[in-house]
């Protein structure tokens, strides 16, 4: 694989990031009186549904990594956890599915990894690698669908090692649970702290923000629950001490300043200091259910060539069967390292141990 490789593949995560910024823009542009908040919109939707149909996987219940090949794009079935999230959390995804991906995805003993399966011979970073800043948006994204087992689970990845390291490293081993070998790492790392941060703000005080003011929408598990309070957020021209009691992701009663509210919910032009106390209904949301999957890395990736008439590749230990693509599609499946091909129709061939 090369940069022109690269260039041409499809990314989840991109394509998710790409369709956030159209609908950023179209309100921009909606505010600003732009004719081209149509443009906008119709753009996002496109890059909505171009992901949606090119890229879930309907047996794994989320969706694929990317699309890649050199003319005729196949999709690489990986998780990739960062994707994942960030297509919950801009609603990329319907309820439905956002629920499915959170249920179904592949977690290890130490967290969410970047991706999964991990790729043989290469040092842990991305790859045999967990990020808490990656893993932060995982848990919005698991608060967000309501799943309270995945939650707790991203909630302990995140504490177990800013409590174990005395610091917020930028990442860790996926296979040990450590910082040390990964291929480069840094200690009170910006987005790791931002990370660990959010879990406060946007999980347990349930914070959401928007050009009209501060929702506030509570997610806190059982094993969590308990009073909480946030003193002395500065939020614009106004000084919040917000208090959250009892564990749940429903809200029984809101006081704003000691007088019942309707919503939970302050506005963006509010002044001064004021108090918001949310009570939880101690309801449970812990129906859904988690996937816990060993540390998994795939085969090696068999390196074909062609020799007369046919596709030969070595033999790969541990291989009980290679498929073979051609032009990005199914071919055939062998058992042997090598196949016959037609060498007088041009194609694309791949191989997978």
């Amino acid at each position: 694989m090369n940069n022109a490789d690269i260039y041409v593949s499809e990314n989840l995560g991109t394509n998710a990031v790409h369709f956030q910024a159209h609908i950023i823009a179209q309100s921009m542009a909606q505010h600003l009186g732009d004719k081209r908040a149509a443009v906008y919109a119709q753009r996002a939707e496109q890059i909505k549904k171009a992901i949606n149909r090119q890229l879930w996987l309907a047996k794994q219940q989320y969706y694929a990594q990317y699309t890649y090949g050199r003319h005729q794009l196949m999709v690489s079935p990986r998780f990739e956890a960062l994707g994942e999230a960030l297509s919950i959390l801009f609603n990329i995804t319907d309820p439905a599915k956002a629920k499915a991906i959170i249920a179904n995805a592949p977690l290890t003993t130490f967290g969410t990894t970047c991706i999964y399966p991990q790729i043989p011979n290469i040092p842990p970073y991305h790859n045999n690698g967990i990020w808490p800043f990656v893993q932060a948006y995982w848990n919005l994204a698991a608060a967000k669908a309501g799943n309270e087992k995945v939650l707790v689970h991203g909630l302990a990845a995140i504490y177990r090692a800013a409590g174990l390291f005395l610091t917020n490293y930028e990442n860790m081993v996926a296979a040990t649970g450590d910082f040390l070998g990964t291929e480069i790492n840094s200690d009170r790392m910006l987005w790791s702290m931002a990370g660990n941060l959010a879990m406060v703000h946007r999980v347990f005080m349930g914070m959401q923000f928007s050009p009209q003011g501060i929702s506030f929408n509570p997610v806190v598990p059982k094993v969590f629950g308990g009073n909480k309070t946030l003193t002395h957020f500065q939020y614009r021209n106004a000084t919040l001490n917000i208090t959250v009691k009892g564990y749940g992701n429903k809200i029984a009663s809101v006081l704003i300043d000691g007088k019942p509210a309707t919503k939970a919910f302050i506005a963006g032009n509010i002044k001064g200091h004021h108090t918001v106390v949310i009570q939880l209904a101690n309801n449970s949301f812990d129906g859904d259910g988690m996937q816990l999957a060993p540390n998994y890395t795939t085969l090696p990736n068999p390196q074909p060539k062609l020799e007369g008439q046919q596709l030969v590749w070595p033999q790969i230990d541990g291989a009980v069967r290679y498929e073979v693509f051609r032009n990005g599609k199914p071919h055939r499946t062998t058992l042997q390292p090598s196949l016959t091909v037609n060498v007088d129709t041009p194609a694309q061939y791949q191989v997978i141990a």
